[in-house]
This record gives structure tokens, C-alpha cells and sequence, in this order.
């Protein structure tokens, strides 16, 4: 099976809610971190600076989130992004976050992406994209959130 880009987190107080576990809402600012983690990984500095410079804007349609358990300070979260349902102009991101110590899954999320010119229509995918999106794309498993299989 394709593991997929992992990035791994530690949890600081600035994550955490009056609770002490990590506030819902970081959990979605982590998706993005990881996603940006891998395009720079994936693609050489001149193809970003050109797909960005073009005007290109990455767009979230939609993103979703299960919580399964919390995190806590100092915990040790690895996030591992894989993609799927690549289609013309969008794809789907699938994201699985683990308590390293506890290997225990603490949440699964899904984020839709979009590509937009400076006219605010429609792309299709960059090819740069496109190309490292296969790389770490997967077949669906059994397992769904709010409706949509997360592998």
C-alpha cells in the first residue's frame, strides 16, 4: 500500500484549547501545512515559482473531519496525506492523523482542491500537480467520512 507524504507534528500549547487537547480547528490548519510540506518536497523550486507566478490559486471547495481521539501537549502526530478522485480540475486530498507513541488514529479529514487563474475561472490541474498528485494517490478502502471513503 502507498503511504502516501507523512509530516509529523508536535503539539505546543498554541495548538491546545481551555481543555488541554488540540483545538478542532488546527487540525484543518495542519492539512494545509502538509499539503504545502509536499509541493515543496515534490516539485523543484522553478516549477513552483512558475506555477505560482502564473496566477494559479489553489481553492478548498470542500474539506471534512472526524475526530476518533485527542491530542495533547507535546504528543507526536504524524499526518499522512494521500490523494484520490484526480479529475480535470480537482482532486481530492485524504489525510489520517496518528498519535505516534499510541500508533492510535486521532482523525481522518478530506479536502477538496480546485485550480483557478486570475479570472477566477477553472483550471485544469497543472501538470506539475497533477504528476505528484499520482504519485501518492490510492484506491478507496472501507472506511467513511460524513458519506466519502478515507482510506
Amino acid at each position: 500500500m502507498n503511504d502516501g507524504f507523512v509530516l509529523e507534528k508536535t503539539v505546543y500549547l498554541a495548538d491546545t484549547n481551555a481543555e488541554g487537547n488540540v483545538y478542532f480547528a488546527r487540525f484543518f490548519d495542519w492539512q494545509g501545512e502538509t499539503r504545502e510540506a509536499y509541493l515543496k518536497q515534490a516539485m523543484s523550486p522553478e516549477e513552483f515559482s512558475a506555477m505560482m507566478g502564473s496566477g494559479l490559486r489553489l481553492v478548498t471547495t470542500n474539506a471534512s473531519m472526524v475526530y476518533h481521539a485527542p491530542a495533547y501537549l507535546f504528543d507526536e502526530v504524524r499526518i499522512q496525506m494521500r490523494t484520490r478522485n484526480i479529475r480535470n480540475a480537482t482532486l481530492e486530498m485524504v489525510f489520517r492523523y496518528v498519535n505516534k507513541k499510541t500508533e492510535k488514529l486521532v482523525a481522518e479529514g478530506i479536502q477538496r482542491l480546485a485550480f483557478q487563474g486570475n479570472n477566477g475561472h477553472l483550471l485544469h490541474i497543472p501538470e506539475p500537480i497533477r504528476r505528484i498528485a499520482l504519485e501518492i494517490e490510492e484506491t478507496p478502502s472501507s472506511v467513511e467520512v460524513k458519506g466519502q471513503t478515507v482510506p
